[in-house]
């Protein structure tokens, strides 16, 4: 029966990536190895402490297999859904053979049990920190937040008619200074439909090209015809090709409020859409340059590197405690519930010179101005992870895998049961209440069974939000 588990387990796998592309099984599979190292620091920590380790297991429900080697059973269930290690008397009220009592994690002294406690989230840092190093010494350190090259090129867009290519600097637009991407969207704005000139660095030299600024829907334009999104790039209607939001409307030739069809360039070709021009608006489309952003590196020696990772790592780990923080106000959560009745809207200016690859993306997302209060499912991370690792290979994997690395490693030490956190808490309290008395002290852990059991309502609650969301709202 385990064997055909197992089988069974393998044959899912193999269909996922047959039907959903390796990538997810890939990121599925580096998921399953980082939750195996966090409970292997588990075990290893709780052996080296004396305590009796009963069982290491991967997965969860059925069992496939199992051996034991010593006094610990070892094997894998079917469920793929994390891991555990069974380590005895971890709370007062669990029973325990008397021969057995001494090496319980409830009498262990204090800094075992909290060097327990804190090694699974140990292990996600040290796993961050060797992953930063490897994207440090692969793929460079970013030059300059506010520096940026060409990454993609839209097809027929402004960029590709001037030449544009991968790795090219835009440093201006008629004179305009726009090595700062944040500043791009609003200097194009006025430009769409007219001819400017670019101010390119290609291989360390510098030159000018001139091109014709493309236009894009706005929110407003948008709005105004059902049918469409923000940044759709319209090339004809009903049969009339149109290139500026003037030809849209003029090709509309006052027929609002009446369905048309409409041509919009999409990731995969042109694609036909029935859409109603319910009006004109003012500043219905903007300037689109067709370009989407890669970060200028500086490569990173061995030896540098993992003190830029330390650096990297510490400013990342603050983001984490600062963002839980943040989202377990009650404001907070109750926006992220919220988030359940609301029609996310796309921020125009973030999404402004998506490529549409992005683009597809973005739309697809439906929001970046509320995603600051999300957190995401399992589901939610699987499927970011994978689109990251669909565009840009292994580097996304490494780099992504090393942030979820630091966030579980933080989200694991919240100070509530059934977290790691909790048993810190737990623990240091043991320890100051034994000061106090002078004797060993033993928290009564049935008293913290009732919050227990609200922490983990509140998580099933914020569990089945955050995966309506993915599913409904993706990030």
């Amino acid at each position: 029966a385990g064997f055909a588990g197992l089988a069974m387990l393998i044959g899912g796998i193999v269909v996922l990536g047959l039907l959903a592309g390796w990538s997810i099984v890939v990121v599925i599979v580096a998921l399953m190895v980082m939750i195996f190292f966090h409970e292997l620091g588990h075990y290893l920590t709780a052996k080296w402490a004396g305590m009796k380790v009963t069982e290491f297991f991967l997965f969860f429900g059925p069992r496939l297999f199992s051996f034991r080697r010593g006094e610990t059973e070892y094997g894998m269930k079917l469920i793929p859904a994390g891991a555990y290690v069974k380590i005895i008397g971890m709370t007062n009220f669990e029973e325990v053979d008397p021969a057995d009592e001494s090496r319980t994690y409830r009498q262990a002294p204090y800094w075992r049990r909290l060097s327990v406690a804190v090694a699974g989230s140990t292990m996600h840092f040290i796993m961050a920190l060797i992953l930063m190093v490897v994207f440090l010494v692969g793929y460079g350190s970013i030059r300059d937040a506010d520096t940026w090259a060409v990454r993609e090129i839209t097809p027929n867009s402004a960029a590709e008619r001037a030449g544009l290519i991968e790795g090219d600097r835009l440093l201006a637009i008629n004179g305009q200074d726009t090595t700062d991407w944040a500043d791009l969207s609003d200097i194009l704005t006025p430009f769409d439909g007219e001819q400017v000139t670019l101010t390119v660095e290609r291989d360390g030299t510098t030159f000018d090209t001139e091109t014709v600024i493309g236009e894009r829907l706005t929110v407003e334009g948008a709005a105004a015809i059902d049918g469409l999104f923000p940044n759709d790039i319209v090339l004809s209607v009903d049969g009339i090709a149109v290139t500026t939001y003037d030809e849209i409307i003029g090709a509309v030739g006052g027929r609002f409020g009446q369905e048309l069809t409409a041509v919009v360039s999409w990731i995969d070709g042109p694609e036909s859409h029935p859409i109603i021009v319910e009006r004109e608006v003012e500043d219905g489309a903007r300037g689109f340059l067709g370009v989407s952003r890669a970060d200028v590196r500086n490569d990173v020696s061995l030896l540098a590197a993992p003190g830029e990772a330390v650096t990297e790592f510490g400013r990342t780990t603050k983001g984490a405690v600062v963002g839980l923080v943040n989202f377990f106000r009650p404001s907070s959560i109750g926006d992220f519930l919220g988030g359940l009745f609301d029609e996310a809207e796309l921020d125009e200016d973030v999404a402004a010179e998506l490529t549409p690859l992005d683009e597809q993306r973005a739309l697809s997302s439906a929001g970046t101005v509320d995603d600051e209060n999300r957190i995401l499912s399992i589901y939610g991370i699987v499927d970011l992870i994978t689109d990251s690792v669909e565009a840009d290979g292994l580097s996304a994997l490494i780099i992504g895998m090393a942030l979820i690395n630091i966030f579980i490693g933080v989200f694991n030490l919240l100070p509530v049961l059934p977290f790691d956190g909790g048993h810190v808490v737990i623990a240091t309290y043991e320890k100051i209440r034994s000061i106090i008395s002078g004797q060993r002290y033993f928290a009564d852990a049935t008293k913290a069974l009732p919050l227990v059991y609200a922490v983990l309502a509140l998580f099933l609650v914020l569990t089945v939000v955050a995966l309506t969301l993915d599913i409904t709202q993706p990030v």
